[in-house]
């Protein structure tokens, strides 16, 4: 019985999915077994990965279209239910050759451990790639203390100790992965190496789509807090800031106000300031930082406007599935 369980759901990722199962295919720690669920995908995902079966451990499983997150709970209670350990994968995440052994290594060395994130990062040489790596960098390492503990765990790749789940419900109406955080990180310690690092080739490369990410994000953290109220952190505070700015100097050139036209750019200036000196210890040439901060600007529009959606919308049902199984 394998010690590891790969749990991944896919939708549409013909375009990426090669890659995620080429670097399981290069692992140095081979002791695993891998379950796609393919959620009704259009394209041929499903092939994709049926092609891998020579190469790798795989079972893949072809159900209808039902959404993300419930895919992704699918393929946990899919996987191999005695495997010790459970690695949530994306299918858009490359993972580096020796992921799954050093994230074993870590959950081995420490019972009190509970999860092993690695750090899934754009691809600079794609198109506003490293600006998004940029500020993914400069967020990562806010998270994580000297020791790689974190207060989070990135869901597209991250090793589960399968006995931390027990008794865990895993929501499939909200962020399923901020929500385990919460649920994990007051009994168990959550583990984020600086240096373990996959590739995220899914990220977007259009300026909309950049905007649409920071969206999403915003849905997801007030869908969370509705949840979780006394879980609200200051950063979310933070990342709000650009719009209401922004809507002050189009309320203050309407109405032909100067003085607040010009208070809010001021302030929008010492914003991106901000940024700036927080992100000084970011590794990046000028360019790099001026695309990073351009689009981390972006990010937090749409992120607010998303914030102020949800915020707006009336809450649904909650909606919970059944504890993962734990062997």
């Amino acid at each position: 019985m394998p010690r590891v369980a790969i749990a991944m759901p896919v939708y549409n990722d013909e375009q990426y999915l090669a890659l995620a199962l080429e670097g399981l295919c290069r692992q140095t720690d081979r002791d695993f077994a891998l379950t796609v669920v393919d959620d009704g995908s259009t394209d041929a995902s499903a092939a994709v990965a049926e092609s891998f079966a020579d190469r790798l451990p795989i079972t893949v499983i072809r159900a209808e279209h039902r959404g993300l997150r419930t895919t992704k709970r699918a393929a946990v209670e899919a996987s191999s239910p005695d495997a010790e350990f459970v690695l949530m994968h994306d299918a858009d995440i490359e993972l580096p050759d020796d992921a799954i052994e050093r994230m074993v290594a870590m959950l081995d060395s420490d019972a009190n451990v509970a999860a092993v994130s690695a750090t899934a990062r754009s691809v600079p040489s794609r198109r506003w790639g490293r600006g998004q790596a940029f500020f993914e960098y400069l967020v990562r390492h806010s998270l994580v203390n000297d020791r790689d503990e974190s207060r989070g765990i990135v869901g597209g790749c991250v090793m589960l100790r399968r006995t931390a789940l027990a008794g865990i419900r895993l929501r499939v109406d909200i962020n399923e992965d901020v929500d385990l955080s919460l649920q994990l990180r007051n009994r168990f310690k959550l583990m984020w190496p600086r240096d373990l690092v996959a590739d995220h080739w899914g990220v977007p490369t259009t300026l909309r789509g950049i905007w649409n990410r920071g969206y999403r994000d915003g849905l997801r953290v007030r869908a969370i807090m509705r949840v979780h109220p006394k879980d609200f952190q200051l950063g979310t505070v933070a990342r709000l800031v650009p719009l209401p700015l922004s809507a002050a100097m189009a309320i203050g050139a309407l109405t032909l106000q100067p003085w607040l036209v010009g208070g809010a750019a001021t302030v929008l200036a010492a914003y991106t300031a901000a940024f700036l000196y927080a992100s000084r210890h970011v590794p990046g040439d000028l360019g790099t930082r001026l695309e990073g901060t351009a689009l981390f600007l972006l990010s937090n529009f749409g992120f607010a406007a998303g914030f102020v959606r949800e915020s707006l919308s009336k809450p649904t049902d909650e909606e919970l599935s059944e504890p993962p199984r734990t062997g």
